[in-house]
């Protein structure tokens, strides 16, 4: 039973956002446009089928959302990596099979791997950056506390610190500055897509969102890419 809410916490885990499909871009056969790159529901459907015997039948529609964002993610930090002389570690799905108990050699397990090195290099270039009050608000926003009750904002402010976020709001500055940069646009069916970058305030999970579309509305705050040059 534990291992298999495991397995459900990580197929779940991760990130989302959304895009109108405009002009030519609009092929019906085509999940998301990362710069010239096409992520194509053929390759969604590989990826979901590998897993589809491993979840609830009615999970399949959000684990679906979950391999588009992967997918946008992974194209749009290569093509960053790429451009800042970032070095992308090689993917290891055995380890990845490991932590997580999925299939070595599923597709879903390939695509965490990949995605996960992604992260793992951009995430080197990520400064720990103060959290302001609206960052603040959105972690605490954000607690994954089961439907308990939880004090009042101002009670617990003093727990949303650098120390406990600083490391994850460059994460997410650096997020926001690939997805800038890149041009994406994600097929409208699938909704609002927004990556959860992790927060652990105490041993209560939350997250800030790095929306993949929709960016007018989410300011980029300033910082968050560490000097290497």
């Amino acid at each position: 039973m534990i291992a298999r809410r495991r397995l459900l916490a990580v197929l779940a885990a991760g990130a989302l956002a959304l895009v109108g499909l405009a002009g030519c871009r609009s092929d019906p056969a085509v999940a998301a446009y990362v710069n010239d790159v096409q992520v194509t529901e053929r390759q969604v459907d590989q990826v979901v089928e590998s897993v589809r015997d491993l979840v609830p039948a009615e999970r399949l529609g959000e684990i679906r959302r979950r391999v588009v964002t992967m997918l946008v993610l992974r194209a749009a930090g290569h093509e960053f990596a790429r451009e800042e002389g970032i070095a992308v570690p090689a993917a290891n799905p055995a380890v990845m099979a490991d932590a997580t108990g999925l299939p070595v050699d599923g597709e879903y397990t390939v695509l965490l791997a990949e995605f996960n090195a992604v992260l793992q290099a951009l995430s080197e270039r990520a400064e720990v950056t103060a959290p302001t009050e609206a960052d603040q608000r959105e972690a605490y926003a954000n607690l994954q506390t089961n439907g308990q009750a939880v004090p009042p904002f101002d009670e617990l402010r003093q727990y949303f610190s650098t120390e406990t976020m600083g490391r994850s709001v460059g994460q997410r500055n650096v997020l926001n500055q690939v997805v800038d940069r890149a041009d994406i646009v994600v097929n409208p069916k699938y909704g609002q897509l927004i990556y959860e970058v992790p927060v652990t305030i105490g041993q209560v999970p939350s997250w800030l969102g790095v929306p993949l579309t929709d960016r007018a509305a989410q300011p980029v705050a300033d910082g968050g890419l560490a000097e290497s040059r």
